[in-house]
């Protein structure tokens, strides 16, 4: 018997560890990761290389905070990076949650004692602190104290001083439940116990107002922590915290289908709709529902880039508005938790569109998101134009990427295979074996994908057992899909974007192939036809590039575009222009296995016409940059080590260099300040062009030799592109002198916006 409809047959409601029934049905639950081993491939990879680092990091230094200001002497020295600033701490609930993944997936003790001693740990810790409260960021005890006092300072990253304690004990809770419901480690739920209770006792002080004063902090998903507090226990007290804090500024407008997105920071938002993703199976009130659901498809549809990621420089724009939003994109945290959510809406109802989204998401962000050689993760920055992969270091980052990171290549094995009464659902190709314990079958997946198109499903039985296998027709299969069972062919009549389902009584040996073509295909940008990206299938492809001056565009008219790429043989996803692309000819290859060089995933395409009327503008702007050149007296590299150097730079403390668009900057926080030397001219007058991409208020000073010559408020600056601002300096300051001291001083504790260049130019003259 053939079927090719969804069944409506619910699973078992809960689980061993789960104490409350969801209160709606659950029409598919995943397999647990203790059921599910991955066989060789990149996947596989990725984890090993994952487990080998989480070997390598010492628990001792990530509870270096937790036990010192717990008042107990640290066991080890505490790591740098974001683990020495407000928010320490935030690694090891990452951490813990990781070392459980892990375990579950490969049966590691090594990772499973790294689990026990964390555990042991946080409870003399929290026996410690005498409250039930653990924590390990600066300042915890005393804002807590000012909470419960009514004293509440929040900003969007920062509550009374700290930088976001609630999302960090999020981040704490998470390990504890995933080391209680994957490795039954009692103790964990113990710790959670206590330290919800700790928040129940702070919380039940605030009024409404100030809950919702409160929570325009980032909280990550701490309202999901307590929820799970009450699925764990079935203790009241618990959801009824999980229900007070909803961030109504935000959840009210997504419960009406409003998209209030534009603006926001991204992973603020998805961790608290994921908390109703939750409250929506304890409790069953449809407003939960209604902000899962419509969250989920405006960002799908509305927000989300070629790789599946979303946001710019971390947040999110208009919608369909992608086209001059190709800076710092895609965070990487953001997908972790764009695909938790799908999960969640794929179990209410299991639909085939959920998994389109999850494997783009999954291939071409969350995989291409690791150094396949070293294991080191990317906190953002994918689809600029063109792109550098940045990889955190493995002592001295640890970023908020650093940290889901460690959690995405460790359960690869979560979503291949998912359940209900009646089927077995095949939702994603990496080979693996599945044990169904519940139906005594096994399935072992074996296939290259995506280096070639066949799977097969091999059955082991314990005795003959009639279930419906249902595999995935992906909606990219333009191609179409052929099955089979023993070597004959299975009729159906599913499309792309459904499932192909086969009821039988399986047996031992009993072999399914399936077969789905891979065809070269492009998609558009939403807001601007000739700018595209090219996949083959499902993946996301790039074109690798030696400098940035190789940034390619595409000559051909829109309908000749695919005649002049052409595979490379012998090399599988592997493709070549012909005649197509200038200034020359260019390779497209997987975006997830390009981590060394610039690649450019997106690629402008012009006619002819088109493209001789542009090129016209790039000799203008070259003829301008070639004049600017002439006139420079000194070009500072800011973030760059030697030329920092060279110009004998200093900063405070909170002073910080990264990259955006592969280009270096330095800031300055919390009313720091930067300096350097730069050369003038003794006998002509100066002007200073300073380079800044601005992405919130920052105000501050810029003095020459110790006068102030302007204060900025980037408020006035253009904020989604680069921008130059030209300042003259007083003719008195550099009279005589070769070398003027310039200094960027923030004022009233603000910072100072990234400064990507900066150039002394004599003044032009004018007329």
């Amino acid at each position: 018997m053939l079927l090719n409809m969804v069944s409506t047959s619910c699973v078992p409601a809960v689980s061993s560890t789960e104490k409350v029934a969801p209160k709606i049905p659950i029409m598919a639950r995943p397999y647990s990761l203790h059921d599910v081993r991955l066989l060789a491939g990149p996947f596989k990879n990725a984890m090993r290389l994952n487990g080998k680092y989480l070997l390598d990091l010492e628990p001792d230094r990530l509870l270096h905070n937790f036990r010192k200001l717990a008042g107990l002497k640290p066991k080890g020295k505490a790591y740098t990076g974001w683990e020495k600033d407000s928010i320490s701490g935030h690694t090891l609930g990452h951490y813990l949650s990781a070392c459980a993944l892990h375990y579950a997936s490969t049966g590691s003790r090594k990772h499973l004692k790294r689990v026990e001693y964390v555990l042991t740990e946080l409870r003399q810790c929290q026996q410690a602190n005498g409250n039930g409260f653990v924590f390990g960021f600066p300042r915890g005890k005393e804002v807590f104290q000012e909470l419960i006092k009514g004293d509440i300072r929040a900003k969007a990253f920062d509550l009374n001083g700290c930088w976001v304690p609630l999302y960090n004990l999020h981040k704490t809770f998470a390990g504890l439940h995933d080391a209680y419901t994957l490795c039954d480690k009692k103790l964990a739920l113990t710790i959670s116990r206590d330290l919800g209770d700790f928040l129940i006792g702070v919380f039940e002080k605030l009024s409404k107002k100030q809950m919702q004063k409160m929570l325009n902090a980032e909280q990550g998903g701490i309202n999901e922590s307590l929820a799970d507090l009450y699925r764990l226990t079935g203790e009241k007290r618990y959801l009824d915290t999980a229900e007070r804090i909803y961030h109504e500024k935000v959840l009210d407008p997504l419960s009406k289908k409003k998209d209030i997105l534009p603006g926001l920071h991204g992973n603020t938002q998805i961790p608290k709709v994921i908390g109703c993703a939750r409250l929506f199976e304890l409790t069953g009130a449809p407003k939960y529902h209604a902000i899962a659901d419509f969250f989920w498809d405006t960002v799908v549809d509305h927000h989300t880039y070629v790789n599946g990621g979303n946001g710019d420089n971390e947040y999110f724009g208009r919608p369909d508005k992608r086209a001059n939003r190709l800076g710092c994109t895609t965070e990487t945290c953001n997908t972790y938790n764009m695909l938790r959510l799908t999960r969640f809406l794929y179990a209410w109802n299991p639909d085939a569109r959920y998994f389109d989204y999850f494997e783009t998401a999954l291939y071409n962000h969350i995989l291409s998101s690791q150094n396949p050689e070293t294991g080191m993760t990317v906190y953002k920055n994918y689809l600029s134009m063109p792109a550098r992969k940045n990889f955190c270091t493995p002592f001295s980052s640890f970023w908020c990427c650093t940290g889901s990171g460690i959690e995405n290549h460790a359960k690869y094995g979560e979503s291949i295979y998912w359940r209900d009464d009646e089927s077995l659902y095949v939702n994603l190709f990496i080979p693996s074996v599945l044990k169904d314990r519940r139906r005594g079958l096994t399935v072992r997946m074996e296939t290259g994908f995506p280096f070639t198109d066949k799977v097969e499903l091999k059955i082991t039985c314990d005795e003959p057992r009639t279930v419906t296998l249902k595999l995935r027709y992906p909606k990219w299969a333009d191609k179409g899909m052929s099955v089979g069972v023993n070597g004959r062919n299975v009729k159906f009549n599913a499309k792309p974007g459904s499932y192909v389902a086969v009821r039988r009584k399986w047996k031992t040996g009993d072999v399914v192939s399936a077969v789905t073509p891979m065809s070269l295909r492009y998609q558009a940008m939403p807001d601007m036809a000739n700018r595209v990206a090219f996949f083959c299938g499902p993946i996301l492809l790039c074109a690798p590039l030696q400098t940035r001056e190789d940034m390619p565009v595409l000559i051909s008219e829109a309908d000749k575009l695919m005649d002049k790429i052409r595979p490379v043989g012998g090399r599988a996803l592997d493709f070549r222009t012909d005649g197509l692309a200038r200034p020359c000819d260019i390779t497209l290859t997987p975006h997830y296995g390009t981590y060394k060089s610039l690649y450019t995933v997106y690629m402008d395409v012009f006619t002819k016409d088109a493209w001789a009327r542009k090129q016209a503008r790039y000799a203008a702007e070259q003829q301008r940059l070639e004049e600017l050149c002439e006139r420079t007296c000194d070009d500072m590299r800011i973030g760059e080590m030697q030329p920092e150097r060279d110009h004998k730079l200093k900063s405070s403390g909170e002073s910080y260099v990264g990259r955006y668009l592969d280009r270096p900057f330095r800031d300055a926080r919390n009313g720091g300040f930067f300096s350097f030397d730069m050369k003038v001219d003794p006998d002509k007058p100066v002007d200073l062009v300073c380079t800044w991409r601005a992405d919130r208020t920052r105000v501050f000073d810029i003095l020459v030799s110790g006068k102030k010559i302007a204060t900025v408020n980037t408020d006035k600056l253009p904020g989604d592109q680069f921008s130059d601002l030209l300042l003259p300096i007083d003719p008195v300051l550099t009279r005589g002198r070769k070398k003027v001291r310039v200094r960027f001083q923030g004022v009233e504790g603000s910072h100072v916006a990234c400064l990507f260049g900066c150039k002394t130019i004599v003044r032009k003259e004018t007329k």
